[in-house]
């Protein structure tokens, strides 16, 4: 991130971050009155996380040069380190973060309607019990690789209790279909097929599925689900071997 203060005045950025297992990590970060930006050129270290925040403050967030959205204290923000963003704090602010792989939460974020990044109100179902679970792990930090490893996976379903309930709620209060269009329409066949763990080539199952470039079939996918496509095989392959 790139932090800006008004004026050229002088702060501390204080930011703590507590790893987990498999990608999942605790931030925490404290900000004086500012602008914070994940610019373009950042986007070149390759991190294609995302990171849930909690904000305490109010303030504004912008996503691929799109209007600001305002954030009330208590909303959780859901943003892909591979996009370009700002936050704009006009006050000090403290934001609690939960770092997550894309291939965690890959299936939920295929209920969405695609877009870099959501706001989700604090009223949302579960979004309560995922801050306090996530605030209890701060406070007493889990030991060891078995303790960290169910802590993350524990985070992981929260989240994804989250975003489906999230996800409703957006249809039913905008009356927005499901997803849809003949492109979500062959990715989703792809994924179903990926994740059945059935034979033959990605590149098969992608031509298969209507798709003739293999390299937008790769890009379409990894922004639908968070994942690759290999992921998503690899992630069957490891559940048959485990039944």
């Amino acid at each position: 991130m790139h932090f800006e203060l008004p004026g050229g005045q002088a702060g501390d950025v204080d930011i703590s971050v507590f790893e987990l297992a498999d990608g999942v990590a605790l931030a925490s970060a404290h900000y004086p009155p500012m602008v914070a930006r994940r610019s373009r050129e950042l986007l070149a270290d390759g991190r294609d996380n995302y990171t849930l925040g909690i904000v305490s403050e109010e303030h504004e967030v912008s996503v691929e040069g799109g209007p600001g959205l305002t954030v009330r204290a208590g909303d959780l923000v859901l943003l892909n380190e591979g996009t370009w963003f700002e936050m704009r704090h006009a006050s000090a602010s403290a934001v609690e973060v939960i770092s997550l792989p894309g291939r965690g939460i890959g299936r939920h974020l295929a209920r969405l309607a695609a877009a870099p990044g959501h706001h989700i109100p604090r009223g949302t179902q579960g979004a309560a019990l995922l801050a306090g679970y996530a605030n209890l792990l701060r406070q007493a930090p889990p030991q060891g690789a078995g303790e960290r490893a169910a802590a993350a996976r524990h985070l992981q379903e929260l989240v994804g209790v989250v975003l489906e309930e999230h996800a409703g709620r957006a249809r039913q209060r905008h009356a927005v279909p499901p997803p849809g269009g003949l492109r979500d329409t062959r990715l989703e066949m792809a994924w179903q097929a990926l994740s059945s763990g059935r034979g033959g080539s990605i590149a098969a199952i992608a031509f298969e599925c209507g798709f003739s470039d293999l390299s937008n079939f790769n890009r379409s996918f990894r922004r639908r689900y968070g994942l690759r496509p290999s992921d998503v095989r690899a992630q069957a392959l490891t559940r048959r071997r485990g039944q």
